[in-house]
Parts: structure tokens; sequence; C-alpha cells
């Protein structure tokens, strides 16, 4: 998803452009039927909604074009886009390898190319249909409810990290903590590289009303469960909740797994509960946040700070040298949005609750990222303090504008982003407990799956909870440890049991939202 950036707001006008850009009008048919020479890269608009015959998502009155047309808009908007511009390489679109093709298996191929050749900086940049991105800036996503992650150690396992409320999984019984033994008669500790490729294709493709096989154990306890495919709508806010803080008073507790539309009125929910209970501290529980829409972060951020960040920079970015002057800075957000149709415009802008804090307590891990880590970097722009507990997050201070052209939405590294004090350098994620720029104070701590989330003795918040109280991290801690992964791109084949963004750089994969 994308770091929206809208112009500088107040409180009593905001004009929030999340830009879904697609193609212009004015193109001309001189061009569409030759192939790009590297020389002369024409203007993505010449070759705009020329759709192939063959595209199975473009609307049938733009199917007059032919794929090679889609693939010559394809790399003219990343001339004109893409970050990394000036490492695209020389492909001829004409040949063998992207004709004769299906239509998907060819523009696939077309775009992994581009931008993932080998010796690539670029680990998510992806396309997806726009039926799918728009069902995931909703938080809708096909599955059983169940998101797991392998382990440490030798042979693999893999456990059970969330469960989705009303789900068919939480029917079942499933828990935090569980074992995954087999799914679909593919043993984990036994798995192939090739079985576990076809778990990651599983879950790519997941089919609602599709029945999949789950063999799960607890304890000494193994139970096998035919769990059917449906339509989640994965809550960003699955938790809040405010515990007892002794003589230094309550303390929030939220849990936040995802970027999402509907997150705003969700964590502006949060935060009003928390103001009413007037915590004098705050943790916000990201260790499984990807990430998500920036201007969400933004607001988030406000909310944690409140007036006294009102009109100061939360974020600006750097773009290619042809956007050069295009506008790139996103302030700290007071107000709500709700966009309009197209993500553009806000239809509702009212003050959001803030909590006024200046300082924040971050559960962190390796599928931390993108918008996740614009929070934290946001907030020490200001000298916010930021204090770290858990594991390195995936690093990632890249973001983008969703692209949508004949049915399907490019999501191509088009920015970097920097705080108010102009940093940005954390590609290898923020580290608690760490020297360097990306250093925070802080413990680290492996992730606990034997609580449940926002328990207060789960090792985490426990970790957070005695490091506010006493001032330094706990001697020890004792947890059970997710194997840490780094983001991969999103045609990578990984076993994920729960399709998530790109930007999702930990669930379910052979060493990688």
């Amino acid at each position: 998803m994308s770091f929206a950036v809208p112009p500088v707001l107040t409180r009593a006008a905001v004009t929030l452009l999340m830009a879904a850009l697609g193609a212009c009008g004015g193109k001309s048919d001189d061009h569409r039927n030759s192939p790009q020479a590297e020389a002369v890269i024409l203007p993505s608009d010449i070759y705009a909604d020329a759709c192939a015959a063959d595209n199975p998502e473009a609307p049938a009155a733009l199917r007059s074009g032919s794929p090679l047309q889609e693939r010559m808009w394809l790399r003219a908007m990343l001339n004109e886009r893409y970050l990394w511009r000036g490492e695209l390489p020389v492909l001829d679109a004409t040949a063998a390898r992207y004709t004769g093709l299906d239509y998907e298996t060819a523009m696939d191929r077309w775009f992994e190319d581009l931008v993932h050749p080998a010796g690539s900086q670029d680990k998510y940049s992806f396309r997806e249909t726009t039926r799918e991105a728009t069902a995931a800036s909703q938080g809708e996503r096909v599955g059983v409810g169940i998101a797991a992650s392998q382990v440490a150690g030798s042979p693999r396992r893999m456990w059970v990290l969330t469960v989705d409320a009303g789900s068919p999984a939480a029917a079942a019984g499933v828990q935090r903590g569980d074992e995954v033994v087999s799914v679909n008669g593919i043993t984990l500790a036994t798995a192939t590289e090739a079985e576990m490729q076809t778990l990651g294709r599983l879950a790519r493709t997941a089919a609602v009303g599709e029945t999949v096989t789950w063999v799960l154990r607890r304890g000494e306890v193994t139970r096998e469960l035919r769990l059917t495919n449906q339509v989640q709508h994965s809550p960003p806010v699955p938790l809040a909740r405010v515990l007892p803080g002794g003589s230094s008073g309550p303390v929030g507790y939220l849990l936040f797994s995802e970027f999402t539309l509907p997150a705003e009125d969700a964590l502006a929910a949060a935060m009003t509960q928390f103001q009413t209970s007037q915590v004098r501290d705050l943790v916000i529980d990201l260790r499984y946040n990807g990430g998500g829409l920036g201007y969400i972060a933004a607001q988030l951020a406000y909310m944690v700070t409140g007036p006294s960040t009102e009109g100061k920079l939360f974020n600006a970015d750097r773009l290619n040298e042809r956007r050069v002057g295009t506008s790139s800075e996103l302030p700290f957000l007071p107000v709500s949005c709700h966009p309009g149709p197209d993500m553009i415009g806000c239809t509702d802008q009212r003050p959001l609750p803030s909590l006024s804090l200046s300082r924040v307590f971050v559960l962190t891990g390796p599928g931390t990222c993108s918008a996740s880590e614009l929070l934290i970097n946001g907030l020490r722009g200001v000298d916010v303090e930021v204090i770290q507990v858990g594991q390195t997050t995936c690093g990632k201070p890249y973001g983008f504008e969703a692209v949508p052209h004949c049915g399907y939405t490019t999501h191509a590294i088009d920015r970097q982003t920097s705080n108010a004090k102009g940093f940005g350098d954390y590609a290898d994620g923020f580290a608690p407990a760490a020297q360097g720029p990306a250093g925070l104070p802080g413990c680290v701590v492996p992730d606990d799956l034997t609580h449940a989330l926002g328990d207060p003795a789960e090792g985490l918040l426990a970790a957070a909870l005695h490091f506010r109280a006493e001032g330094q991290c706990p001697a020890t801690a004792t947890a059970l440890s997710v194997r840490s992964a780094s983001a991969q791109p999103e045609g990578a084949d990984r076993p994920l049991l729960k399709p998530l963004r790109p930007s999702q750089a930990l669930l379910l994969k052979s060493p990688s939202r």
C-alpha cells in the first residue's frame, strides 16, 4: 500500500489526495505496436487503456489492445515513477520469454524481470488485481483466519501466531501457539522446497468455498480440521485495553494489525477509550503489522502526541529525478478523512482524539514493516521517545502510490521516506537496544507464543511494563522465538497460510508484504 502524500493540513481544512493514478487521455496510435527501445521510452499515456484481449480483469470496452501494448505501458510507467528507474534493465518486449503464454504468466514475468532482476535492491514492488487491491485496503482477504510462522530449529516447525475473531479457525478452537503439523497432506517437518512452494501458491490463490485440511497440535493432542475458506474481515485493532500501572497510572495497550481504511475509526475509538481512562503511557503492538496507508500512520502519530505536533512535518519523500518538485510532504494529521471515491479527497473531517504523550512503547518483530516503521520514524523526528521491545523490524523506508491500469494495480516503489530531521536510513530495520542511528532504547525479546496477545504476562508486553516500572529490561526473557525473515517480493514462492499484504514481511515464509 502507499504512503499517501496530501498537502499540509490545518484543523479547519484538510485536502487529502491519496492518488490512485491511472492512465491519462490524449493517446496516439503511432507507436502502439512498436517495442520500446531503451533510448526512447515514450510516455505511458500513449499506451494507456489499450488492454489485451485475453486480460481477464480488463473492462470489456478496453480490450482492444494487445499484451505487448500492456508491457510497453508498464515499462513506460516505471520509467516515469520508479525510484530506481536508472536500474531498470533493457528488455525486449517481443522476446519469446513473454510471448505465447497466458496473460498473467507473461505479465508477471515482464514485471519481475523489470523490478526484481538478479542483484536488485527492490524487495517490495508487486502487482495484483485491482479487485484484490481494493479488498485489501478494507482489510478483506480470503482464508480461514490463521496466520502462522516458522520458528527456529530443525526439523522445520510452524506455529499459529494469530486467529481472526469470527473466522472458521476461531470457530474450530484454533489458538495462538498451536503447532501446524501439516496442511493438505504436506507435513511441515519433512516438506521439500517444492512442497513449501505449493503451500505458498495455495495461500495466494485461496478461493472462497475451498476446503483445506489442517493438522494442528496443542501439547500432546493432535487434531485434524477441515476448514473452508471465507472472506475474512480482519479487524485493524483486534484489542485495545487499559492495564493497571500502579502509582505511575494506567497503561494503554493497543494491538494494531494493519494500516487499512477501517483503521481510522478503530484507532480513534481506541484512543478515545484511552483518553477517557487517562492513560499515562501507551504500548502499541506492531509485531505483525506489515504496514499500509501512510496517512493513517500520520493520524496515529498525532493521536499519540496531540496538539504539540499539529502542523509539524511527519515525513517527507525523495522521488526520482523526473519527479523533483512534486509535493511529497505529509504533516501530523489532526483530523479524520474517510476518503471519497477512487481514494481522492476526504468525505469527513473531524478532530481526532489525542493522548499528548512524549513517549511511546512499541512491540516489534521482523513482520513490523513499512507504515509501522514510518510511524516509529515520524515520532522520532519530533523527539518523541520511542522505546522498542522485541526484535528488529523489516527495514522498509520506501513507499508507493498504487497505479491501476487494465484491471491490475501496480505497487512499485516510487519514494524513500524521511522524518522531520531528515533521517530515513533504516533499510536494515529499527533495532531495540542497539547503537547507531536506527537503534532505539529498549529490550531484545523473542516472540512469546505461550501467552495470548495483550496478556500482561506475554513476553514482549511484560518486558515493556517492566521497563516502564524499573527503567531497564528484565534480566531474562523466556519465550518461543519466531525465526526472523526479511521481506520478499509478492511473486516469490513462499508458504503463506494467511494471505497478507506483500509488505507484511513475516508470516509463513521460507526466510524472505
